[in-house]
């Protein structure tokens, strides 16, 4: 019986454990996310209005879009626009060209404060192109083509018109001389006609009588007007109705050599005037 007793208490002690023991483990998550494409849309030009350049100079067409990227917009490294007449080739910088082809690349939508914080998925572009009075007149595309850190996207594009421009300039005084009563200038005296516009003119001519300064006046018909020299009573008279003038001043491809053409002119003083005598000519374009 004693035997028994002593092998029981030898096993509880050997099999006893503390009562608050616990053991823990840990496993990692991962998760991949994927380069999104960044998109471009709502394309708008010229705030969807037709084009209508200034004669002689430049005109502002804006280019807006959105651009989006679902990672964020600070993923975007650069956003190329291009505005160009349809059929024209302009797929990169060195296509520019003021007739045809506008190019800008934007190099930091990162930066601007439409794209603030890594949460903001889009970037708002609004850039002003600066269009050349002779830039080829039809319709015209605007595209707009984003880049990410990872590579190119397909672009997004908007049409719009590009309207004629008829418009000439002039150089603005004619000096015709120093004459006697009852006598003509003679001589050379020109006036250069410019196309201002981008499409090739002819120009509509009239004149006002030259008001004398000390008495009398010079009436529009004792003023006379040629496309080459000519002396007086040869050339064309004017008059207070515009007359066409068939100059065929051809479109201008270049606003570093511009399209001109001289017109002459020639008048008569008759008796009875006196004075420095002075009166507008008036040059208006017209569809060649």
């Amino acid at each position: 019986m004693r035997k028994i007793i002593a092998i029981y208490l030898c096993c509880s002690i050997l099999f006893s454990f503390p009562a608050n023991l616990a053991m823990a483990a840990s496993s990692t998550a991962s998760l991949t996310v994927s380069n999104a494409t960044s998109v471009a849309s709502s394309v708008v030009v010229n705030s969807g209005s037709a084009i209508t350049l200034t004669a002689g100079t430049t005109t502002n067409v804006n280019v807006a879009a959105t651009v989006t990227d679902n990672n964020s917009c600070k993923d975007l490294v650069t956003v190329d626009v291009a505005l160009y007449k349809q059929g024209a080739t302009c797929t990169q910088a060195g296509h520019a060209d003021n007739d045809v082809c506008y190019w800008y690349t934007v190099t930091s939508p990162s930066t601007d404060p439409s794209c603030a914080d890594n949460d903001d998925l889009t970037f708002a572009l609004s850039y002003n192109f600066s269009v050349q009075y002779y830039a080829d007149p039809g319709s015209w595309l605007a595209t707009v083509k984003p880049y990410d850190e990872s590579a190119g996207t397909p672009d997004s594009s908007s049409t719009v018109t590009l309207n004629d421009l008829q418009s000439i300039g002039t150089g603005g005084t004619v000096a015709l001389g120093t004459v006697a009563p009852n006598a003509a200038s003679i001589g050379d005296h020109t006036e250069t006609i410019t196309n201002a516009g981008n499409v090739a003119v002819n120009f509509n001519a009239s004149s006002a009588a030259l008001t004398c300064a000390t008495r009398g006046s010079i009436a529009a018909n004792y003023i006379e007007y040629a496309l080459a020299t000519f002396t007086y009573g040869d050339g064309t008279d004017f008059s207070g109705t515009p007359t066409a003038v068939e100059a065929d001043l051809a479109a201008p491809e270049d606003g570093t050599v511009p399209v001109t053409d001289l017109i002459y002119l020639q008048a008569f003083a008759p008796t009875g005037t006196e004075g420095l005598c002075s009166g507008n000519q008036t040059y208006s374009a017209i569809a060649d």
